[in-house]
């Protein structure tokens, strides 16, 4: 029984990140939505702690996943079904998570792709404008704005 106590408040701890990180992913879609990359960068480092928390918890819970479940004895049926309920929350909002994520990475992508196309036609833009406004001095005339007023 202490194994199944250890088990499902480790699984308490870990809904309680998942939570906590799709939280995170919703605020995360919405700063990519608002185009706020500082305030993006700094969530992101905010998150990353939770991250390291989560990777901290799956690997208390190593030892469970060899178990077989119908092995486990557990204190009441109530555990066991709050266990149960803990890793359903978990499998739902990872999925939502993961969802959220693609989005976000999506929106992001398209984001990037557009600012590489306006900096593409700015850059010829200042092509064209460099070489029409070009200036030549030669022994009989100048190219001002473009136009020859040499004669000749």
């Amino acid at each position: 029984m202490p194994g199944t106590e250890l088990f499902l408040e480790l699984m308490e701890r870990k809904a309680d990140i998942v939570d906590q990180l799709c939280q995170f992913a919703e605020k995360q879609l919405e700063i990519v939505r608002a185009s706020d990359i500082t305030l993006l960068l700094s969530f992101l480092s905010r998150k990353q702690h939770l991250i390291y928390e989560m990777e901290f918890v799956e690997k208390e819970l190593t030892p469970f996943r060899e178990e077989k479940p119908e092995d486990r004895l557990w204190a009441s049926p109530e555990a066991k079904e709050r266990c149960q309920e803990r890793i359903d929350f978990c499998r739902e909002k990872l999925a939502l998570i993961m969802d959220l994520e693609h989005q976000a990475e999506k929106e992001l992508t398209a984001k990037k792709e557009n600012v590489r196309g306006q900096i593409k036609h700015l850059d010829q833009g200042v092509t064209v404008h460099r070489a029409y406004h070009k200036t030549k001095s030669a022994d009989s005339g100048r190219l001002l704005y473009g136009l020859d007023l040499s004669s000749g």
